[in-house]
């Protein structure tokens, strides 16, 4: 998915189509098991940028009520909304690719392999090694453009994971 700019126009039926592919996408690529007793939250941390922008408007449009988006104004918060057991935990954390070697090492140090996380504004996996070390610990991490290809290679609703894609938008 390229970043769309001022200059190009989205119609009605291609957001539509964005919306329904991108609870798809983070199902195929997070896995992770939901509780049905109480929301699963999504931690971002995506500073104002053109690069996040929209994939910070996308997520919001497209997760579901039981999945709250949940915007952390500073990484200084992350480890507090990571163990803090006012709320349920987190099951993914959204990161800008500019914090993702400090974010990662930290959401390990918090939670270990309990908390995916999902990379926005690194098109060119410059953080690659950062990712192989995560996953060597065993930790879910994956990129923004990944979710187009687990979206397209997820045909159906997968049992068991975090995000469940939803018959309606937000109303």
């Amino acid at each position: 998915m390229q970043d769309i700019s001022s200059d190009r126009k989205l119609t009605d039926e291609a957001l539509v189509e964005i919306l329904r592919l991108i609870p798809l996408g983070l199902a195929s690529l997070f896995p992770l098991s939901e509780s049905t007793a109480s929301p699963t939250p999504i931690l971002t941390l995506l500073p104002t940028s053109p690069s996040t922008s929209f994939p910070l408007l996308l997520l919001q449009l497209a997760v579901p009520p039981s999945t709250p988006l949940v915007v952390l104004p500073t990484p200084r918060l992350l480890t507090k909304a990571l163990q803090s057991t006012s709320h349920p935990q987190p099951k993914l954390v959204v990161i800008h690719a500019s914090l993702a070697a400090d974010v990662i090492e930290q959401v390990w140090e918090d939670c270990g392999s309990d908390v995916g996380v999902l990379i926005v504004g690194d098109p060119g996996k410059e953080q690659d090694r950062v990712v192989q070390d995560a996953e060597k610990k065993g930790m879910l991490v994956k990129y923004w453009e990944d979710v187009w290809t687990g979206a397209e290679a997820s045909k159906k609703v997968m049992p068991g994971t975090l995000i469940q894609p939803s018959q309606s938008l937000h109303s």
